[in-house]
């Protein structure tokens, strides 16, 4: 039956392993550009965490980068304005396929769905 699992399957969790960040005085700058021109709602869907789960989530929200930061390889300029808050459900759709769905193909396909 769909779901059933053999007793005996073990799988492996809990390896460490490190993941480089670098997020410079100028992200959090250009963050909260975004953040002051959108606000921290979803773009596609509406969703607001602090509306869900009150102050400790406020201002929780993803900013997407409508030009992949992977394929420029070099340090350039963004417009804030470019970049809309997405919650990480629509982040991760918008990246189900490459290159990324547009925050306007998403928008569409949800409003579709809501109806």
């Amino acid at each position: 039956m769909p779901g059933e699992m053999p007793e005996k399957i073990n799988f492996s969790e809990g390896a460490v392993y490190h993941v480089a960040v670098t997020a410079t005085n100028e992200t959090q700058k250009a963050r909260r550009a975004c953040l002051s021109h959108y606000g921290t709602s979803c773009v596609v869907c509406g969703f607001d965490f602090k509306a869900k789960y009150g102050p400790m989530a406020e201002g929780f929200i993803h900013v997407h980068h409508i030009r992949m930061l992977s394929t420029i390889g070099k340090e350039y300029f963004v417009n804030p304005v470019h970049d809309p808050p997405v919650c990480p459900n629509c982040h991760a759709v918008i990246h189900l396929k490459t290159p990324p769905w547009s925050v306007d193909e998403l928008k569409a396909c949800h409003h579709t769905k809501a109806n």
